[in-house]
């Protein structure tokens, strides 16, 4: 349809009904408005309109009390408003509806048809292995035998349990390293319909063979130009006796997938349940004051500061430590509003009767008197985040310390849109709230992360 212009703002207008001797008999009401096409349309250029909302609305302005028709006439206003300002005319709007409905079947039927499946993606394999035909390349029976075995019934178990089977492509590293936790550091929290478990518990070496077998069949599709990097690339296998203890090292390294906005609107989401505000305020403390574990698990209520809003850690506490002078220096982290009163709720909830100055801020949850150890909260996290898996499928596959690279991106992004700043001083702060121990660190995390000035690059000619 040709493009158009309002030269007539709608509003509303009454107009009163006469039968044929010119008795009036009533009022009728609509919306007038007038477009102008670039280009004739049905005749002509300008057009004049009465919208009465029925046929392309299915919006009465005649009906119910005069409250109902005043709400009704700024609905319909509201609406036809919308449309205009988005180049869609209202008499055609059914029409521009279908049409559009019908692209959006198309999309997604193309999507549909180009998502290779983990079925697709053995096809291929084999073909590429010699894994397939009548007889099986000479030396590759063992090989395929295994590869095939794991991929039909682990490896789809663990795409089915994420959402994934599929659609292969969407596969993450991510998901990798959780594929190989679950049988790294077994709980069982996952099991069939049948009561039995969905998956075992693996030793190192199995989970650097099952990792390999994996990894296989990726290569075959980045060979085949269907995804662009194979996601068990980077991921490590730590050895048996480093069983569920957490590197926290590994964490600062790894660049990992971001949480979406619906996994923190509900994590975050307000509760009375104290596993629940546990866990969510950790997380908060993460992703609002970019605090690492380490420091925030050996945080007593003499380092929180309320009144200030604030945490005031000691420098030896910090990852950091070595660029500070004194050990003992305290190092300000701020509490933005989005956290103070959740975790004032937090602290209320776990101290009802009180608290002194050595009290840990995150206690083991059954010796108080110590603090959170990476083994117990790991534990407790697989499970709590087991069950958030089950109630939201296909949600909460990341890890908890990914959110501080979320809470630093929201930072960045707020901080681009102030304009008294300059980049450098956005790095500067960005550094601060990091705290990263100099400049190039930050520029390089902010590469890292993909987290850019939006600045058009002129030429210097001299």
């Amino acid at each position: 349809m040709a493009t158009f212009k309002v030269i007539t703002e709608p509003s509303i207008k009454t107009e009163i009904v006469r039968d044929k001797d010119k008795k009036e008999i009533g009022i009728k009401k609509y919306v007038y408005y007038a477009i102008s096409f670039d280009e004739p349309f049905e005749g002509k250029l300008s057009h004049y309109r009465k919208e009465n909302g029925l046929k392309n609305y299915d919006i009465s302005l005649v009906r119910g009390d005069e409250d109902d028709q005043r709400r009704n006439e700024q609905l319909l206003l509201k609406k036809i408003n919308k449309d205009l300002a988005e180049g869609i005319d209202p008499k055609y709007k059914f029409a521009h509806t279908v049409a559009a409905e019908k692209a959006k079947i198309e999309e997604a039927k193309k999507v549909e048809e180009s998502k290779v499946s983990l079925d697709d993606a053995i096809k291929l394999l084999k073909e590429s292995k010699g894994y397939s035909g009548i007889r099986i390349a000479k030396g590759k029976e063992i090989t395929a035998t295994h590869y095939l075995s794991l991929y039909k019934n682990n490896f789809r178990r663990f795409l089915q349990l994420i959402g994934k089977e599929k659609d292969i492509r969407a596969v993450t590293k991510s998901d990798i390293k959780y594929w190989i936790d679950i049988h790294f550091n077994y709980t069982g929290e996952h099991v069939r319909k049948d009561g039995k478990p969905m998956f075992g518990e693996w030793s190192s070496k199995s989970c650097l063979s099952g990792k390999a077998s994996v990894s296989s069949m990726f290569s075959v599709l980045v060979d085949k130009d269907i995804i662009a990097v194979n996601p068990c690339f980077g991921v490590k296998v730590k050895s048996d006796s480093e069983k569920n203890i957490l590197d926290e090292d590994d964490e600062v390294k790894d660049v990992f997938e971001l949480w979406t906005q619906e996994e923190m609107d509900i994590f975050f989401s307000d509760s009375d349940d104290i596993n629940r505000l546990y866990f969510s305020n950790i997380g908060k403390c993460i992703y609002y004051s970019a605090i690492r574990k380490s420091e925030l698990f050996r945080v007593t209520m003499n380092m929180v500061d309320f009144e200030n809003e604030c945490f005031s850690i000691p420098a030896k506490f910090t990852k950091s430590a070595r660029k500070y002078k004194n050990a003992n220096e305290l190092i300000n982290i701020d509490m933005p509003d989005s956290l103070l009163p959740s975790l004032k709720k937090w602290v209320n909830a776990r101290y009802p009767d009180g608290y002194n100055g050595e009290s840990f801020l995150f206690p083991h949850k059954l010796k108080t008197w110590l603090p959170t150890d990476y083994y117990t909260f790991n534990t407790h996290w697989n499970t709590f985040r087991g069950n958030l898996r089950r109630e939201y499928e296909g949600l909460f596959m990341k890890n908890i310390y990914a959110l501080k690279h979320n809470g630093l991106s929201a930072y960045f992004h707020a901080l681009i849109k102030r304009k008294d700043l300059t980049p450098a001083e956005v790095i500067l702060k960005m550094q601060a709230q990091a705290r990263h121990s100099s400049f190039s660190e930050t520029e390089n995390y902010l590469r890292n992360h993909n987290l850019l000035f939006k600045e058009k690059r002129e030429k210097a000619n001299f």
